[in-house]
């Protein structure tokens, strides 16, 4: 579960019948200098945690930028990233949305990639892709842009 906070509310971010167990991986990055070399005023360095395997051929890749922390999913060639179920948990008579901007790597240059994150009658959410290259690494930015939140109105009965 991933805690993320909206106005000082926090949220839990669930993945739907994902793997209970994946491989963890830690990748720090010094920018300019060798790990044996750090300074001793301390390094700057970028920490990403990869969650592999998510889901059958999803990763889930998190770093900080900018001071807050960022989530990608990484879906490799082949795999599709519609077996990606989100639930938030948080929210009561609310519906989340947002258009990602997916993107691809081709050629050396990112294309974009539309995807839009929907609610399911299951109430989890899943992400609708647009055309795009499923021989081709995707990757989805699920923090990098806002997602919108809806109040749905329900009916009081007397």
């Amino acid at each position: 579960m991933i805690s993320k906070g909206v106005r000082s509310r926090p949220i839990q971010m669930r993945f739907v019948g994902s793997n209970p167990c994946p491989f963890v991986e830690q990748i720090v990055e010094y920018s300019g200098i060798s790990e044996k070399n750090v300074p001793e005023d301390g390094p700057r360095a970028a920490r990403r945690t990869i969650y592999r395997q998510v889901y059958e051929g999803v990763d889930l890749m998190t770093y900080n930028r900018r001071g807050s922390v960022q989530y990608d999913l990484i879906v490799a060639p082949g795999a599709n990233p519609e077996v990606i179920r989100i639930v938030y948990e948080g929210f009561e008579n609310v519906e989340l949305y947002a258009e990602l901007p997916a993107y691809q790597l081709i050629s050396g240059t990112k294309t974009v990639v539309p995807v839009v994150m929907e609610k399911t009658p299951e109430a989890y959410y899943r992400f609708s892709v647009s055309t795009y290259d499923p021989s081709r690494e995707l990757v989805i930015p699920t923090t990098s842009v806002p997602i919108t939140a809806r109040a749905r109105s329900y009916a009081q009965a007397p």
